[in-house]
């Protein structure tokens, strides 16, 4: 490659890897310009620590190691991963977690496209550095769909701008 292709190669990586951040406020400040009551807002913002807090869990009942050969973007990413396992990603659970919460609480389209671009490169940058394997990434993805379905219909609940999902 020469090197203005390595450069966006090395962009979009770092994308994948620390966008979910990203995206993950901008849903909450788009979530949170609802008319959410107290409670909602209390929910709304233990949402992705809960998340976290699940695949924490779930790689312990698992105990699957990352594939071998992983490579590291940058320090910060090594020190994120060291000693931690594969199974589900957390990159894709929150990245899922996230698109999911947009669409169920109405984002904008503009942050469901973004949240759905973030979605595609996370994924690509997982299993192109061997992050992670298929499986693990598939996994990552169901627990995040699923874990912010669940989550969206208590914080409907407490908007008065949008009914709960049939």
């Amino acid at each position: 490659m020469n090197r203005y292709a390595n450069y966006v190669y090395y962009v979009v990586s770092l994308y994948g890897v620390f966008g979910p951040m990203v995206t993950t406020t901008m849903v909450i400040y788009s979530v949170g310009m609802t008319k959410l009551d107290r409670g909602g807002y209390i929910i709304l913002f233990l949402w992705q620590p809960a998340n976290i807090a699940l695949n924490s869990m779930l790689k312990k009942i698992t105990n699957e190691d990352r594939p071998n050969g992983g490579r590291n973007i940058n320090n910060i990413e090594r020190l994120i991963d060291t000693d931690t396992k594969g199974m589900p990603s957390g990159h894709a659970q929150m990245v899922t977690s996230t698109l999911v919460l947009a669409n169920a609480m109405n984002s904008v389209l503009w942050i469901q496209t973004v949240c759905l671009i973030q979605y595609v490169v996370t994924i690509w940058q997982r299993y192109h550095y061997r992050k992670h394997t298929c499986i693990q990434l598939i996994f990552g993805t169901l627990v995040g769909a699923v874990f912010s379905l669940f989550y969206s219909y208590f914080l409907i609940l407490r908007t008065n701008d949008l009914k709960p999902i049939d």
